[in-house]
């Protein structure tokens, strides 16, 4: 028995089968697509927007401030690490239930607009699970909500700390749903290869060594 060999082959021969087995299991995610909606609804310099949505819509709020937000900026607290913007935006959904929500605009830089850090739900009628969508793989950051009739919904600037003019940019998008699925297939003819491998080790290591054996002469006279 050739003890390394052996050896190295029990060890291949698990990760193989590992391998194998593992090119079966995949997983799974989905995630909203804000970037496909075909006709996303848009205003400039416009405190409120509306949009027609379906019982079960997700979508999401994007506002983009306006410069003089920044003339009356809050110093940074616990809750935002930089200098900020406190805006007070309303939801309202077609039964004129209304969701009022605080966002804090945060001052990245001098020499850039002010960015949506983060959302606080201060009262809540007539939608679910309204979250913060932070800025992820160059998605912009916005108010995202489940609408739970069918209807118009409207988001409107209801205040602004120390006051500004109404915002840049405001827009609703409609979450695409995307599922997508990562497979391990791959695995399968590696974990063959290292299979075929470790059956040739182990052959080789187990194979009993062939030994001769030679007829000994008795030189010996036997004398009478």
């Amino acid at each position: 028995m050739k003890k390394l060999p052996a050896a190295l082959g029990i060890i291949l021969l698990f990760t193989s089968v590992v391998m194998m087995i593992g090119s079966n299991i995949g997983y799974g995610g989905s995630y909203f697509d804000w970037d496909s909606d075909p006709s996303p609804a848009e205003v400039a310099a416009y405190p409120n927007i509306s949009r027609a949505l379906e019982r079960n819509d997700w979508f999401k709020v994007e506002i983009g401030p306006s410069q003089d937000w920044n003339d009356h900026l809050q110093p940074a607290d616990s809750s935002v690490p930089a200098p900020y913007q406190p805006v007070f935006v309303n939801i309202t959904d077609p039964n004129g239930e209304e969701t009022e929500i605080l966002c804090d605009f945060m001052l990245v830089s001098e020499s850039s607009a002010l960015v949506l850090y983060n959302i606080t739900v201060t009262e809540s009628h007539g939608m679910a699970l309204i979250h913060f969508d932070p800025p992820i793989y160059q998605t912009k950051p916005g108010i995202v909500a489940k609408a739970m009739e069918t209807g118009n919904y409207t988001a409107r600037i209801v205040a602004i700390m120390g006051g500004g003019s109404p915002p840049f940019t405001m827009r609703i998008t409609k979450g695409i749903v995307v599922t997508e699925w990562t497979s391990y297939a791959y695995l399968l003819y590696p974990g063959i290869g290292l299979f075929v491998a470790s059956a040739v080790l182990i052959i080789y290591g187990f194979r009993e060594k062939k030994t001769s054996h030679r007829r000994k002469l008795d030189t010996r006279a036997v004398t009478k």
